[in-house]
Formats: C-alpha cells, sequence, structure tokens
C-alpha cells in the first residue's frame, strides 16, 4: 500500500524471475537437477500456486462447486507441498516418474487438502490469538471454504483426507524399504502435526 500496486505488481515479478535464475544457476553446475528445477517452476506457475490464486480470486463472493475448491487447494497448498516432497526426490533420481513419485504427488494433495480443511475450521473456531491471525476473514471476504459449502460437520472429511495421508504414508515407507531407502522424518512430523 505504500508504493501502490503497479510496484507491488513489479516486485512480484521481479521475485519470480529471480527464482527462475537461482534455478537456472544450479542446473548450469548440476545438469542432472534440470528436471527437479522443471518441476519447481511449474509447481509455482499456472499449473501450481500462480493457477490456484487465478481461481481463488476469481471466486471471491461467491459459493463455487467443490470440485473447484479442491482444484484451488490443490494447485495452491497442494502445489508448494509436492515441490518440497518432491523435489529432493528428483534430484536424487533425475527425471523419473517412479512410483515412488507418484504416491508422494498424492500425498502431497492430501496433506495440502488436509491442512486447508484444518485451517477452514479454525477460521470460524479458533481465536485470534491461537491462530496468530484474524479469526472470520473468509467470512467477511466471502471466500468459498469446506466450511462454507459443507458446513463444520466437515471435520469428517478432515478425518478421512487424514486417514488417507497415513495409509500414503505407509504405502510409501513400503516402496522406500524395498529400495533400501530410510523414510523422511518429516513426512511423519507432518503427518503429525495435521492430527494434533
Amino acid at each position: 500500500k505504500v508504493y501502490g500496486d503497479n510496484f507491488a505488481t513489479l516486485a512480484g515479478d521481479s521475485l519470480l524471475n529471480r527464482a527462475a535464475e537461482h534455478i537456472l544457476e544450479m542446473v548450469c553446475s548440476k545438469p542432472e537437477y534440470a528436471y527437479a528445477g522443471l518441476n519447481m517452476l511449474r509447481c509455482s506457475g499456472i499449473r501450481g500456486m500462480i493457477g490456484g490464486q487465478d481461481i481463488d480470486i476469481s471466486s471471491t463472493g461467491r459459493i463455487i462447486a467443490p470440485e473447484l475448491l479442491k482444484e484451488l487447494h490443490e494447485r495452491k497448498t497442494g502445489a508448494l507441498l509436492m515441490t518440497a516432497i518432491c523435489t529432493p526426490v528428483f534430484m536424487k533420481d533425475g527425471n523419473k516418474d517412479s512410483e515412488l513419485i507418484q504416491l508422494l504427488r498424492k500425498l502431497s494433495n492430501s496433506i495440502g487438502l488436509a491442512f486447508q480443511i484444518k485451517d477452514d475450521l479454525l477460521d470460524v473456531s479458533a481465536t485470534t490469538e491461537v491462530l496468530g491471525k484474524t479469526v472470520g476473514k473468509d467470512s467477511r471476504d466471502c471466500k468459498s471454504t469446506y466450511v462454507t459449502i459443507f458446513g463444520v460437520d466437515i471435520y469428517w472429511y478432515a478425518v478421512l483426507i487424514i486417514t488417507a495421508i497415513v495409509i500414503g504414508y505407509f504405502s510409501i515407507e513400503h516402496t522406500l524399504k524395498k529400495q533400501g531407502d530410510d523414510i523422511e522424518n518429516y513426512l511423519s512430523f507432518i503427518i503429525l502435526e495435521l492430527i494434533s
């Protein structure tokens, strides 16, 4: 608000370009990381977080179909988590659409969806002190959420999603053990944080 919308847009463009520069600099020194870099850019672009933000902005003030809301969160939160979870595998294995990557993608989307459902519930049930941000913002901004579409009883859906995450986790653990690898500790941490 200090510098206006035009400079804010330019700042956002500059940050995205700078991120791409960093990725390409990495690829120049380690060409085997090329697909990992491509995956990061895809997840942040129109097929990922920017595309999700586009749906979010264009949906403000109206109730959208549950399928579109799911796509919104898969492109935003899901894509963000997919970058963090899948990139190390791509760096290790290169361009390899393996069974493990397929499982990690599903896990990323499930974690993103569970996180968003929990966030939607907290927006109507928590206090500002507990949440660390203004509560009731979704309602004031006329945002479509799982709570506004399905009601607070959506909690049962979150439980199902978390169950799917746990099943996915054990599937990945089995796959990694077959490959002689260890399951990453941070996946356990994420799941425990979501269900706590």
